[in-house]
């Protein structure tokens, strides 16, 4: 699991986004996971503003699978996503999802994953090494 780019620079008052990536497994049908990041620092923009809160945007093999869940708490900085396809399985490498950032303080931090869980054809849990992602901005003196 990582992000891409892993370092990020947010512009002043401005947007810019990160993609996560998950890559070499072998026969996944399964995600979930918790990542956090510092709500102060920046926030997620809503992908999808006809569902109620906030969700990042879904891309690669599962954008067409089961999402279950997909969530993101603006006030702890929490983003939780877990969904499992429907039909075949990734073999090599897949994006996940799109976090659109939107700059809200002076300051950086972590998109740091806590807590992935990936699952092969065989319900068994695939090894993987996770890569936290990076974020800095200037911030934003009005902010929307």
């Amino acid at each position: 699991m990582l992000v891409e780019p892993e370092k990020l620079f947010v512009p002043e008052c401005s947007s810019a986004s990160n993609v996560v990536w998950v890559r070499n497994v072998t026969q996944l049908v399964g995600v979930e996971l918790t990542a956090r990041y510092d709500p102060n620092i920046v926030q997620v923009i809503d992908a999808d503003r006809t569902q109620p809160g906030v969700q990042v945007r879904v891309e690669g093999a599962f954008s067409s699978g089961s999402i279950i869940q997909n969530e993101v708490n603006t006030q702890t900085g929490s983003i939780q996503f877990a969904a499992i396809l429907l039909q075949g399985q990734v073999n090599g490498e897949t994006s996940l999802f799109v976090v659109d950032w939107q700059a809200q303080n002076r300051g950086s931090t972590e998109l740091a994953f806590e807590r992935v869980i990936l699952v092969n054809a065989a319900g068994q849990p695939i090894d993987h090494f996770d890569q936290n992602g990076f974020i800095e901005t200037p911030g934003c003196s009005q902010i929307p």
